[in-house]
């Protein structure tokens, strides 16, 4: 009798004991240990140095790998230095500027000479090492009889599609036409090309906002006709749209009072 007692209290195995099925389930929650939040904070710090360190080398990267290209494809035109911008606009107080009356389809280098050019009303400036473009100016009135002329370049900005590119930028060469007849309301003209004077040489692979001539005589009211060329011997490109809004390009201008 006493035996059986004992085994009917006998304590129950833990394996036997009755188990909540839900209980495996349920884990405690971990609690991230406090020393992650520096770690985190010191991670974001170092995040944004290096953002701020991207934003300001990156334009320094790009021009510096422009430089790197092949002198025969120099990039496109880019915009120049504020500065440069601002000495420009304080010239254009002292002198007229005027923009071409025409300008003529682009005409090839190997055509005979004397050779027949024709003014369109398109305003496309395109030089390349094989064909050439020719423009009509008319010399500004209302100034000194005196004063002398002089070619410029304006340098179109990044917002306007154009195209500087070649060695022969180095050394683009300004030809002054004389041809059988200069007269606005004819849009053909008749060229000798070895009757034309070179008037000037400039270097477009400068920054600056406009590269300009030696001055030359001229004359108020008169038509003055002008040929680009790329440096002789070296390949060029030079390509943009004339348009009176924009003042970029080939211009002739003059000395004000």
């Amino acid at each position: 009798m006493s035996s059986s007692q004992s085994a009917e209290y006998e304590p129950l195995n833990p394996t036997d004991e009755d188990t909540d099925p839900w209980s495996s389930e349920i884990k405690p929650t971990t609690v991230p240990s406090p020393s992650l939040s520096p770690r985190i904070f010191w991670s974001l710090c170092v995040l944004a140095v290096l953002c701020i360190l991207n934003v300001t080398l990156f334009p320094r990267t790009l021009s510096t790998r422009g430089g790197l290209g092949s002198p025969d494809a120099l990039s496109t035109i880019g915009s120049s230095p504020g500065l440069d911008r601002a000495r420009a606009k304080e010239t254009l107080s002292k002198y007229h500027f005027v923009k071409p009356d025409s300008i003529s389809s682009p005409v090839p280098l190997s055509a005979t000479s004397p050779s027949t050019v024709a003014f369109g009303s398109a305003r496309d400036v395109v030089v390349t090492s094989e064909e050439t473009t020719i423009m009509r100016f008319t010399v500004p009135t209302g100034v000194n009889a005196s004063a002398a002329c002089s070619m410029a370049f304006f340098r179109p900005p990044i917002t306007v599609t154009s195209e500087l590119a070649g060695r022969g930028l180095k050394a683009v060469q300004l030809f002054e036409l004389f041809p059988s007849s200069a007269n606005e309301d004819i849009d053909i003209i008749v060229v000798e090309e070895d009757k034309a004077r070179r008037i000037a040489t400039l270097d477009l692979t400068r920054q600056a906002a406009m590269a300009t001539s030696e001055e030359f005589a001229c004359a108020e009211g008169e038509k003055r006709v002008f040929e680009v060329r790329c440096g002789e011997g070296y390949p060029c490109v030079i390509r943009y749209k004339d348009t009176k809004l924009l003042n970029i390009g080939f211009q002739l201008r003059r000395r004000a009072p």
